[in-house]
């Protein structure tokens, strides 16, 4: 879920100018020529199957070529390449990449897939530990305080023992935890020096602005889960200015509430609110995660049905818990009161104590609700009174404009609503979940998600066959609640194309 999440928001915002120039001589360009020879050669090296037309690959171009500089200065028997898995298909079905970037990590020629971030700091760090220890020794107090400077948020384990059952659930987190860099010291001088006690861990945050560190010292039982679980929280400051580089944090955090302030960074109006926004972001630290967007995220705006001219104002995203579906998002003030006296204290009080109902995003209702192929067009506003009408069987595509299946598959669709045209318990419908919200209990998985919501009892299913009328038709039998009869053609048509 929380790559679905970041998909959807962070795979909005517009590749940024200036990419063509990357400076990309530390990527090394595999073909089927090389690529056996190469991976040969390097006992560890990271490959990106890409295709040119991807966004999200055109996204991690500059990042995995800075990635690519770094480790060569630092780790010259490390090599990152990438190979055209649409020029090259033969090597991305060999290696099984179902969708671009795909991204695999070769130890000794055998290939684990890459789950670290898609940043170049996050790119060295998850490298980085994979060939040495997962913690930085600490054995002097100078080692300390230069590690406190190594990034804007570190994390030490001031431990009594290089061995036991405190260092093996200090480990397991260093491990695990890609983005963020460990410590480790086992001397009482470097405890001293810390004001620390044997068995302390401690976060040190310092961000741009900030005098000094702040040290957050760990109070919880030293299990790795909670461990995590306690740095997730408090790795980010106040308010976190929403990037590429700091999606991967918050939508990652086990913190569910993300309180989003929409505003013209630079502008009075904007600058009022921000400090409105950090004295209650303070307040409620460790309960929400308060993130700025700029009003140049357009894709970001249009994600949450934001107008720049109705900026500053705030939305509350709420990411699905485990066991959980969908994001919910909820309204809060706008300009003309988000910086009156209480507002935005009492929006979020609310919220907290579960007094407010999510706001749905909608496109307006078009003319014609029903297409020349039969296709019902589903909005925010009449989803519910068409997909849950308990007399019909509906079949739902979830689709993005964008996205490059769903435009192969709208002349199928096309053709399988004319095929049900004249069935009055069956509707072929389709909703772009980019510009509308279908109900948070609803999973939308990437695009195109294609959902059967079943008459009567309105169970929903997934559908993960065949995308063909074919396969939608069988399907549509097998599972519907109602009783129809298809008129039967005088001929077959040829057989039509799979996506």
């Amino acid at each position: 879920m929380r790559a679905l999440l970041i998909l959807l928001v962070v795979g909005l915002v517009g590749v940024s100018r200036g990419q063509e120039d990357v400076d990309e001589r530390d990527v090394i360009d595999l073909t089927p020529s090389n690529f056996d020879q190469t991976i040969a050669k390097y006992p560890n090296i990271l490959v990106e199957f890409y295709a040119p037309w991807c966004g999200h690959c055109k996204q991690l171009k500059p990042h995995y070529a800075k990635a690519a500089t770094k480790l060569k200065k630092e780790h010259p028997e490390v090599a990152l390449a990438k190979v055209d898995a649409d020029a090259h298909k033969e090597l991305g079905t060999k290696f099984g990449v179902r969708g671009f970037p795909t991204l695999k990590w070769f130890v000794n020629g055998e290939p684990t897939d890459y789950e670290g971030g898609r940043t170049d700091d996050a790119i060295v760090t998850w490298i980085k530990k994979r060939m040495g220890p997962a913690a930085v020794q600490l054995n002097e107090t100078s080692h300390l305080d230069d590690f406190k400077n190594k990034a804007e948020v570190v994390v030490v384990g001031f431990l009594n023992s290089k061995e036991g059952d405190a260092w093996k659930e200090f480990e397991k987190v260093a491990k695990k935890m890609d983005d963020v860099e460990f410590g480790v010291s086992h001397e009482k001088s470097v405890h001293e020096h810390a004001k620390q006690k044997g068995g302390d861990v401690v976060l040190y945050k310092k961000f741009s602005g900030d005098a000094e560190h702040e040290a957050v010292v760990y109070s919880g039982a030293m299990n790795a889960a909670d461990i995590e679980s306690w740095i997730g929280i408090h790795q980010l400051p106040f308010v976190v200015e929403f990037s590429a580089a700091t999606s991967g944090k918050i939508f990652g955090s086990p913190i569910k509430s993300q309180v989003l302030l929409f505003c013209d960074v630079g502008s009075s109006s904007c600058e009022e609110a921000i400090k409105t926004f950090k004295e209650n972001a303070k307040a409620n630290y460790g309960k929400i995660i308060a993130v700025l967007v700029r009003n140049e995220n357009d894709n970001v705006l249009n994600y949450f049905g934001v107008d720049k001219e109705e900026t500053p104002c705030v939305f509350i995203a709420k990411s699905p818990s485990p066991g959980e579906k969908g994001m919910s998002k909820y309204k809060g003030p706008t300009k003309d009161t988000l910086t009156k006296d209480g507002e935005l204290a009492k929006f979020l009080s609310s919220y907290l104590n579960g007094e407010l109902k999510p706001h749905r995003k909608s496109e307006k209702l078009p003319a014609n609700v029903v297409d020349e192929h039969g296709v019902t067009t589903l909005v925010g506003a009449n989803f519910d009174e068409i997909v849950m009408d308990p007399s019909k069987d509906v079949l739902v595509e979830f689709y993005a404009p964008w996205c490059g299946h769903c435009k192969q598959l709208a002349p199928i669709y096309d053709k399988l609503g004319k095929e049900f045209q004249d069935i009055d318990s069956v509707v072929i419908a389709k909703m772009d979940a980019t510009a509308n919200d279908p109900p948070s209990n609803i999973d939308v998985q990437g695009f195109p998600t294609i959902k059967f919501f079943k008459a009567t009892d309105k169970t929903s299913m997934d559908y993960n066959g065949d995308r063909t009328v074919k396969g939608f038709r069988k399907f549509i039998k097998q599972n519907a609640g109602t009783n129809f009869e298809l008129k039967k053609k005088g001929k077959k048509k040829a057989a039509e194309k799979e996506l």
